[in-house]
């Protein structure tokens, strides 16, 4: 949680495309146009410029214009290499390695859903970016039963970039979609 907790500042949706941009590439490298990078993360063109923009002032994404130029239809689309800097991939590595029980079903919502024919023909089963953080953020403080038990709400839903109320939105429209079970809600700690 480190690394999200570090991203003052951040949006709901500058913290996910980090953690998908993460997943994504791993310690390697992502040629791509911004069409093309936010296709493969799923978010829009917008969403993304921002995150980018964020992330690489920050110095958590290096974004360096590519040598290679790619022909589209008329236009002519610059290519840019993408790299998580070396401080993000520690952060993001010492996660993985120590502190994520449920690495796979991260992953799965990092890169639901898989194709945008499929989010238009179901479009119930689509998840907006800040639900996917709320249910990433919610595998990530769940025990190994996959339960959350006496959380911090506030904490967490402040290390996410939102309101509490947001963030408690956000989890009962994923229990309303069947993503998630809420079985006691606003219990305190004890």
């Amino acid at each position: 949680m480190y690394l999200l907790s570090s991203m003052t500042g951040a949006s709901p949706e500058t913290r996910f495309i980090l953690f998908a941009s993460a997943q994504l590439m791993g310690d390697g490298c992502l040629s791509d146009t911004m069409d093309g990078y936010a296709d493969r993360l799923f978010v829009s063109k917008r969403y993304l410029g921002v995150a980018v923009d964020y992330l690489v002032r920050e110095g958590y994404l290096w974004k360096i214009k590519s040598s290679r130029e790619t022909l589209k239809g008329k236009h002519r689309n610059t290519l840019f290499d993408f790299y998580l800097s070396p401080e993000a991939w520690r952060m993001w590595s010492e996660w993985v390695a120590e502190k994520c029980s449920w690495k796979d079903e991260i992953d799965f919502v990092l890169c639901s859903p898989k194709s945008r024919q499929i989010a238009a023909f179901k479009k119930h089963k689509v998840i907006p970016i800040q639900m996917r953080l709320i249910w990433i953020s919610l595998w990530m403080a769940s025990n190994r039963a996959g339960y959350v038990n006496g959380c911090d709400f506030t904490g967490l839903s402040r290390t996410l970039g939102m309101s509490e109320e947001q963030f408690h939105r956000g989890a009962r429209a994923l229990s309303r979609k069947g993503f998630l079970s809420i079985a006691a809600n606003h219990t305190a700690r004890t």
